[in-house]
């Protein structure tokens, strides 16, 4: 190994900064004519222009740069050129076990010599990373310990020589800050993917826990000037009418025009930068990842300088976080009135492990209500909080794009379309596909819409959950029963989750979802009351009615537009809209269209129609995902205003809630037709054409019959083939 392998991870001005020190002028000439072949008339600005690599053949050559020089220099900027830290609350297990007693136990290099023992064998699963080594700790300050560490990093190419596909693994640093006392963990590491695994370690060796944090946009306005805002990433998943679901506002002078993020109330900041002093007089530009809990520099400083101001600005987040953690009077509550034997909640969960997640949504509710937080860190894993909510919420793969510095969607390799992602989950993994052409990802390493690479630690940091309306409903009624000075309005309140945080909003978004009922162009439907016997036999009527008659053809529906009959699901639509009945073959119009009035203005409706299923249609059923490819292909096409679900089942409510989230994404609205609202329509379209229901059944059941008989595979005759014998 040579004295100056270590400069790789150093920056040029550094390097050359050595260079001058411990080179005189004349020599630094000799020694870049022998590196180069070339003569340099102005030094300063040849070796400003020179390569890192010219730079440190220089280096080797230089006695008077002796490896101690070498090291000094790396240790002073060993950091990378865009240091980062990921901030996590660390809880310690003994509440007694401060920063002196980890520093006394673990001393001496003994926490490295353990931590490198928790990490034997550790590799990424895909070969991204391998190889963990602890180095060396330092202990930086009273209570803060430092310790640094390596790992391989794979580089994937192309061979220039045979062409085939071929790798390189580069030796990357990192760091650790831990400090109990001051309840904080951060890790700064170039690879983000690597920080599960480092977690684990400290959980190996030291008797703490850690949360994940999230660096809330109030928690921004409080620590940082607004005069020094640069650029801001704005999402909402429920955007108002007319209003993207996510932008990026950037401009020099950014914190003179805050004003203009009025019209965005509502959004959360899951990206924010800010100009930031680091020294006297030097600035440099200050990232603030609110959804990672992360910061970021884009200027490299010396070891000193950045310890003084990243120890100076953690303190300073990490002390408002932890207070947010306290939960004063909302414990009090929790403990004097019983809330998680609440009838409610109990009716609602299937065991106490899932009602217990659900009040730590609550108390989170609570706690943002109460300190004006948009955001906050739950006390569970992403993998945790997905198990016990699942079953209540409807939950898509959309990771967060550190490029893009905002959460979305992937780019499928196959067939191109990044509109949405499925996952599964099995086991212990989730195990994510196009939800198009059905192509699997490769686990680990994602590529958004822009084109940008993403890697993910874990798959289940790549899980957006958004709750069902029965799970909204129930944390509205506790926390208006047990906090009504707070109360939550479902009209203008709502959260989801991304990773381990919840997202908090209180604003009113545009209305998505209208149920038949809402809408007076459909009064005359239901204005007529059904007698319990009429309506068993519309019901055997509608069971038994499909997409399609026996005769459906281009002029049987022409035919069918002007008859006295009802022997398909779309026909009871003519008697109260302008639909024109077609064939249905999967390449018309939607199977249903006709003019809707909202209230404003005209618009176009779209309905995807499926007849009766016995069973409960959910996102994983067959007709589910048909529903669903249809239902995008609908908001896909700019022609189409509503798009209408008209179903003769029972729809989970976790399929309703994805077709609203895809809505809203394309700016649609979406009209839901229910069972029971198609036993209205049927009755209606019965009485319009002077129609006897019990005619209409004896129609529809041979055409039933018919229809089973045209579709009855045609087998082909047997041949018999005469027996040849050979002549004897």
């Amino acid at each position: 190994m040579k004295k100056s392998d270590k400069l790789i991870h150093v920056q040029r001005p550094a390097i050359r900064e050595l260079l001058y020190q411990k080179v005189e002028e004349k020599d630094l000439h000799n020694r870049f004519n022998r590196v180069t072949g070339r003569t340099a008339k102005d030094l300063k600005e040849a070796l400003n222009r020179t390569e890192k690599e010219t730079l440190i053949k220089m280096v080797n050559l230089s006695s008077e740069i002796t490896e101690l020089d070498v090291e000094q220099c790396f240790e002073e900027y060993r950091y990378s050129s865009r240091p980062s830290f990921r901030l996590y609350l660390l809880t310690p297990i003994d509440p007694k076990f401060e920063s002196s007693s980890m520093i006394k136990k673990w001393g001496n290099n003994k926490a490295v010599e353990q931590l490198n023992v928790s990490m034997t064998e550790r590799e990424h699963a895909k070969g991204v990373w391998k190889n963990i080594r602890f180095l060396d700790q330092t202990q930086v300050e009273a209570d803060t310990l430092e310790i640094s560490f390596s790992y391989e990093q794979v580089h994937n190419f192309i061979s220039p020589d045979t062409e085939d596909n071929d790798s390189i693994y580069e030796l990357k640093y990192g760091f650790i800050w831990i400090n109990v006392t001051d309840r904080f963990l951060s890790i700064s590491v170039p690879t983000d993917s690597i920080t599960g695994v480092l977690i684990d370690g400290i959980h190996a060796v030291f008797p703490v826990f850690t949360i994940a944090t999230n660096i809330s946009d109030s928690l921004i306005d409080r620590l940082f000037r607004k005069d020094n805002l640069k650029r801001k990433t704005l999402y909402n998943p429920n955007p108002p009418t007319n209003m993207p679901t996510r932008v990026t506002l950037s401009d020099s002078k950014m914190g003179d025009k805050t004003t203009h993020l009025a019209q965005y109330e509502g959004y959360q900041s899951p990206s924010t930068v800010f100009e930031e002093e680091v020294e006297d007089s030097s600035y440099t530009t200050l990232g603030i990842n609110s959804n990672k809990g992360k910061l970021y520099l884009t200027k490299q400083l010396k070891a000193s300088k950045l310890r003084d101001w990243g120890l100076k600005r953690i303190k300073q987040l990490m002390g408002y976080i932890n207070g947010s953690y306290k939960d004063g009077d909302i414990q009090a509550v929790w403990d004097s009135l019983g809330i998680e034997s609440d009838i409610n909640l109990v009716e609602f969960a299937f065991n106490k492990i899932e009602r217990t997640a659900i009040l730590e949504v609550v108390k989170g509710i609570v706690q943002c209500k109460k300190q004006g937080m948009t955001t906050i860190a739950l006390h569970y894993t992403p993998r945790f909080l997905l198990e016990q909510v699942r079953k209540y919420s409807t939950s898509f793969f959309t990771p967060y794009c550190d490029t893009c510095d905002s959460f979305i969607e992937l780019s499928c390799s196959c067939c191109g379309k990044s509109e949405l992602n499925h996952y599964r989950l099995l086991k212990d993994e989730v195990k994510v596909n196009c939800s198009f052409c059905g192509e699997k990802y490769n686990e680990g390493t994602y590529q958004c819409a822009e084109g940008h690479n993403i890697i993910v630690s874990s798959n289940f940091e790549g899980i957006q959950i958004i709750p069902n309306s029965g799970f909204s409903e129930l944390v509205s009624q506790l926390v208006t029963r047990y906090f009504p000075s707070l109360g939550f309005s479902l009209e203008k309140e709502s959260f989801y989750f991304s990773n381990n945080v919840m997202h908090y909003t209180n604003s009113t978004p545009s209305k998505v979802m209208f149920k038949v009922a809402d809408l007076p162009q459909f009064q005359p439907i239901r204005s007529v009351e059904v007698t319990l016997e009429r309506r068993n036999k519309l019901v055997a009527i509608l069971e038994i009615l499909k997409e399609k008659c026996s005769r459906q053809s281009v002029e049987g529906c022409r035919q069918c537009q002007s008859e006295k009959s009802v022997l398909c699901v779309m026909k009871p639509f003519i008697s109260f809209t302008d639909h024109i009945l077609h064939p249905h073959h999967g390449q018309e119009f939607g199977d249903v269209s006709f003019t809707l009035n909202l209230g404003v203005d005209d618009s176009v409706f779209v309905g995807v129609a499926k007849s009766y299923e016995k069973k409960t249609v959910t996102e994983s059923s067959d007709k589910g995902r048909e529903m669903i490819q249809q239902f995008l292909k609908m908001c896909l096409d700019q022609r189409v205003h509503v798009v209408g679900l008209i179903i003769a089942a029972n729809v989970d409510q976790g399929l309703t809630a994805l077709c609203q989230h895809i809505a809203r994404l394309h700016n649609k609205k979406v009209v839901m037709w229910y069972f029971d609202d198609l036993v209205h329509a049927i009755n209606h379209s019965i009485l319009e054409q002077g129609l006897d229901i019990d005619d209409v059944m004896k129609d529809v059941m041979a055409d039933s019959k018919k229809r089973a008989r045209n579709n009855k595979p045609v087998t082909k005759p047997s041949v018999k083939k005469n027996k040849v014998v050979k002549a004897g």
